[in-house]
C-alpha cells in the first residue's frame, strides 16, 4: 500500500543542494543528493519556478522540497501550476527566511534536522 504524505515525511532528514552556486536548485543535483530527505532550498531570484525547482530536487530522489524565503511568512503549501513541464509527484512547502537559515545553518553544522 502506498504511504499517505505524513508517513512518507515522518523522521525525513533535510539536506542541502551541492554547492552555494546551486542554493535555489534550479541546475541538477547529483544523482541520489537528497534520497530518502527533505531538499531545503533557498527561493532565490525567480531565476527559474518552484515547479522546476521541486522536479529536479525529486529527480535526486528527494522526499520533498522545503523552500525559504527572503523574508518572513507563515509556512504554506507551494502551488505549483500550469509548468509546461511534468509537474512533480512531491510535496513542497515554503517557509520564512529565519527559520530557513537557522536550519541551513544546522545542516551545514552536521545536525541532524527532521520533519515531524
Amino acid at each position: 500500500a502506498a504511504l499517505s504524505e505524513e508517513e512518507a515525511l515522518s523522521g525525513a532528514g533535510l539536506a542541502l543542494p551541492d554547492g552555494a552556486a546551486n542554493a535555489e536548485g534550479c541546475a541538477a543535483h547529483a544523482e541520489g543528493l537528497f534520497e530518502g530527505k527533505v531538499a531545503l532550498l533557498a527561493r532565490g531570484e525567480e531565476s527559474c519556478s518552484f515547479a522546476e525547482k521541486t522536479r529536479l530536487a525529486e529527480q535526486a530522489g528527494a522526499a520533498a522540497a522545503l523552500f525559504f524565503d527572503s523574508s518572513d511568512l507563515p509556512p504554506q503549501e507551494v502551488l505549483l501550476p500550469g509548468a509546461s513541464l511534468p509537474l512533480p509527484r512531491i510535496p513542497a512547502w515554503l517557509i520564512g527566511q529565519a527559520i530557513g537559515e537557522e536550519l541551513r545553518a544546522k545542516v551545514q553544522a552536521g545536525q541532524t534536522c527532521s520533519m515531524a
